[in-house]
């Protein structure tokens, strides 16, 4: 399969990952985040974690990692419903994750 996209769309803003029918599984949905988000910024990640929650209804918890290797791994072995991730390692896994959102 041949990936044809652009720097921006590749470089850019983080992408969601889902490993299908996995959610379904759990009460909490685990969201994984990268170190795009800083740990000192807590009102950011609480904000957001209260919006995903309105929007999806059900709580969230959002799981931090140092590396995008680290949330990835945690995606890959199911720990994490979704993480925010690059364009990469989606790419590198694009047959075990399907995307949920891409920046435009």
């Amino acid at each position: 399969m041949e990936y044809s996209i652009g720097r921006r769309t590749f470089v850019g803003a983080g992408l969601a990952v889902f490993i299908a029918g996995h959610a379904a599984a759990q009460p909490v949905f685990r969201l994984g985040l990268t170190p795009v988000f800083l740990d000192n910024d807590a009102a950011v990640i609480d904000g957001l974690r209260r919006a995903l929650s309105r929007g999806m209804g059900r709580e969230i918890e959002l799981v931090q990692r140092r590396t995008y290797q680290e949330i990835t791994g945690l995606l890959l072995e199911r720990s994490v419903d979704a993480a925010w991730l690059c364009g990469y390692p989606y790419l590198q896994h694009a047959d075990l994750l399907d995307l949920v959102a891409v920046p435009q």
